[in-house]
């Protein structure tokens, strides 16, 4: 059996599905962190927007300039 639960956070609701109240409570908690922490993105975020964050957020300084480059070029903002 698994159930499937919303809550508002800042006035958006959110949902979850988990196998029973507790794992709920658990996931809940979880996501109402990541929200505080800016680890969630909008769910109306366009494509192409992500890209970009994705890309200055954990590829910037992680891989060498070529490669960026070509992250770039890939996934134009």
């Amino acid at each position: 059996m698994s159930i499937r639960k919303s809550f508002t956070y800042e006035g958006i609701r959110h949902y979850i599905r988990a196998k029973d109240l507790a794992d709920y409570e658990v996931k809940k908690a979880l996501l109402i962190k990541d929200l505080v922490e800016g680890k969630v993105i909008e769910s109306k975020m366009l494509v192409r927007d992500w890209a970009a964050e994705w890309l200055e957020t954990y590829k910037m300084g992680t891989c060498s300039d070529k490669t960026y480059k070509d992250y770039v070029q890939i996934y134009p903002a």
